[in-house]
């Protein structure tokens, strides 16, 4: 049975197939790459962040702000994913509005790293071209030699190594020619995974070792070369030098013990579950594999998640193959969730052989024939003669280009003398320039100091609003596990299997509809965007909505009514308008007693273009004194008939979204009688 071994590091991650024993000999290891472009993250505290604000704030220059928010990119990338995503998007927008075109680039280049990271490839592969466009006009070499490495991992990624070498040689180049240390090491990186991927395993080690040296020579701290190691170690596994690889394994999950490390930790606690595993030494490999799956559902990684849940799955099947069924179809969800074909090809060939071993064989061939069809449709080419190829072209270039400036070096020894005088003047007017520098700074502290407590209370403001609006996204998806443990029990049939993974696919799409609705407003929110009014029919949107709380109602066996004509059109912000009702009717059904009523209405104004809207209850009501208070921000929420938990911002969101629109919002009550909310939008 086939897993994962994930490799990654700041700038790529690999993962490979893992290995099966015959009766009689060890089959060769099948590696396949995926590559994804980051950037290093080093441990730093609340205080180095807030420096990093100050300095952005600061900063005018607009090459100074560049450098700004690519700082507060790679702080955030791994301790905190949105507020990444709002730094790039800030520093798009501002230098889209200034037309600085080297940052509106570098800005694109993060934010196609976020999106192929999570599956949106064509998305990625747009801000690439465009940022590559950019940087191609202004002559910006280094721009032109990131965005290369980028295209590349996304390239390798699905399978096209030849394409991706070239982009990396590229790179390369001019990486070289700038003299750019990180550029440099994170390219012979990527060749070294891009060689592993197609086999060359001779030439990735030296792709490795030479990263070491390079990392070595300029004295590169972080994380970069623990994952150098870990990589080194998958090469040996690759070879069957099992004791290598378990010692490089471990010098890697050594060195991680850093917050900041967490991610190179995975991929370390993975490997060496998956070494146990082979050794057969099933609770070691599950006790590494449960370290690593704790890890990514706490970072929220899905990719790494699936991997290691495949992993696992196979341990599980050697005693218990019935138990194995499930954490492999919750891998199946996480890949077809973020688009990963390669994890759901080794999720499809588990569950066949998972099937086959508990006799189940024409479920066994029906994720038989899936995984044949996956399989056509992935790059299964071997590509390592035409790989070498180009590498040694590059090497040729590479070794005329050295004697060339040694030429040049021995042409120029000479005139060293006479520019020894100039770099000291040099030097002391660099001097001058920085006490007076020094000087202001020191002028600016109070100042400073003022305004880095102003942003902490504004930033504790927005943690505060995100935690708990994505605390209220939790319920939707509450379900799925138990559906997840029915499609296990052997007493399900499978029409009844058909119907839940039907179920869960839906509720999966529903609900991540919903979450970028409102990760959407919430970012638009920091950076203050305004209304995106347009003219749009409320149909399909409410049959969203009772979608998504069908279920609760249910469980309170509550009618929901829909009087709302569907073609009625409205020219507002459809996302506020979604926002708005989902939540009043969540709140109708929070607070009716099963075997209640719920009823949506809409009827238009006849005194202006205005269309009221209104969710009417049968509930327990709402106080006059509470009435007074039910749209302030923050104010004390109630628990619903159930004990159903409240978020308390909810009305105070969907008061900001109408008056926003232009609309007004009202509440008609009386305790026990139930309750009618009310809200206007402008007609189309």
């Amino acid at each position: 049975m086939h897993k994962n071994v994930v490799v990654s590091n700041p700038f790529i991650i690999l993962y490979c197939n893992r290995y099966t024993l015959s009766t009689a000999i060890i089959m060769n290891l099948r590696f396949s790459v995926l590559l994804l472009l980051l950037f290093s993250f080093n441990a730093s505290s609340q205080t180095e962040a807030s420096k990093l604000i100050i300095n952005l704030n600061k900063s005018i220059d607009p090459l100074n702000r560049i450098e700004a928010y690519t700082a507060l990119y790679k702080y955030y990338e791994f301790a905190n994913a949105d507020s990444s995503v709002y730094y790039a998007e800030k520093g798009l927008q501002e230098f889209t509005k200034s037309n600085k075109e080297i940052g509106i680039g570098s800005m694109l280049t993060f934010l196609g790293v976020i999106d192929g990271k999570q599956g949106r490839i064509v998305r990625s592969m747009e801000r690439f071209n465009k940022a590559l466009d950019l940087f191609s006009k202004n002559n910006y070499e280094r721009g032109i030699a990131t965005v290369h490495n980028s295209i590349g991992v996304l390239d390798g990624k699905r399978g096209r190594h030849v394409e991706a070498i070239k982009h990396f040689v590229t790179a390369l180049k001019l990486f070289e020619k700038i003299n750019d240390k990180d550029g440099i090491v994170d390219t012979y990186l990527k060749l070294g995974v891009i060689n592993e991927q197609s086999n060359n395993l001779e030439v990735a080690l030296e792709y490795y070792h030479e990263t070491m040296l390079q990392i070595y020579k300029w004295n590169i701290k972080g994380t970069q070369p623990m994952y150098v190691f870990n990589n080194i170690g998958v090469v040996y596994a690759k070879m069957n030098m099992m004791d290598s690889a378990l010692k490089y394994f471990e010098i890697a999950l050594a060195g991680t013990t850093e917050p900041s490390f967490e991610v190179v930790r995975i991929l370390t606690l993975n490997n060496l579950g998956i070494l146990y595993d082979k050794q057969n030494n099933d609770s070691k490999a599950l006790y590494y594999f449960d370290k690593a799956l704790q890890i990514t559902k706490d970072k929220n990684l899905p990719e790494d998640q699936a991997r290691i849940l495949v992993s696992r799955a196979s341990v599980i099947s050697k005693t218990s193959p019935a138990a194995a069924i499930a954490p492999l179809y919750e891998a199946l969800l996480l890949a077809q969730m973020i688009g990963q074909q390669s994890i759901m090809t080794d999720v499809y060939e588990n569950l066949s052989e998972t099937y086959e071993r508990l006799g189940r064989y024409k479920e066994s061939t029906e994720v038989l024939k899936k995984l044949r069809s996956l399989e056509d449709s992935l790059f299964n080419v071997n590509k390592s003669k035409e790989i070498m190829n180009l590498l040694s072209v590059h090497e040729l270039e590479n070794a005329n280009a050295k004697l060339t400036v040694a030429q040049q070096q021995s042409e120029t020894s000479r005139f060293k003398k006479n520019i020894f005088l100039g770099v000291a003047i040099f030097l002391a007017l660099v001097v001058i320039i920085m006490l007076v520098v020094y000087k202001q700074t020191l002028m600016l502290n109070n100042t400073l100091s003022k305004r880095e407590v102003e942003l902490k209370k504004s930033n504790d403001v927005k943690d505060r609003l995100f935690s708990i609006i994505g605390h209220d996204l939790r319920g939707p998806i509450g379900s799925i596990p138990v559906m997840l443990e029915l499609m296990n029990d052997e007493s399900t049939t499978e029409q009844e299997r058909v119907y839940m993974y039907e179920s869960i696919m839906s509720h999966v799409s529903a609900s991540k509809e919903t979450l970028d609705k409102l990760l959407y407003w919430g970012g638009a929110q920091i950076k203050g965007t305004g209304v995106n009014k347009m003219n749009f029919t409320v149909g399909d949107t409410i049959e969203n909505i009772l979608k998504l709380t069908q279920n609760i109602a249910k469980q309170k066996n509550i009618t929901i009514d829909n009087e709302i004509d569907d073609d009625l059109e409205l020219n507002s912000d459809p996302t506020h308008f979604d926002f708005v009702v989902r939540n009043l009717l969540s709140n109708a059904i929070k607070f009716t007693h099963n075997d209640g009523r719920v009823l949506l209405c809409a009827e238009k104004n006849p005194d202006s273009k205005q269309v009221i809207f209104s969710v009417k209850d049968n509930g327990i009501g709402i106080s006059a004194e509470k009435q007074q208070d039910i749209f302030k921000p923050f104010s004390s929420s109630e628990r619903g008939t159930a004990n159903e938990k409240g978020t308390s911002i909810g009305l105070m969101l969907c008061k900001e979204f109408v008056n926003e629109n232009g609309g007004e919002i009202w509440v008609k009550s009386e305790l026990g009688k139930g309750s009618t909310f009310y809200f206007t939008l402008n007609a189309a």
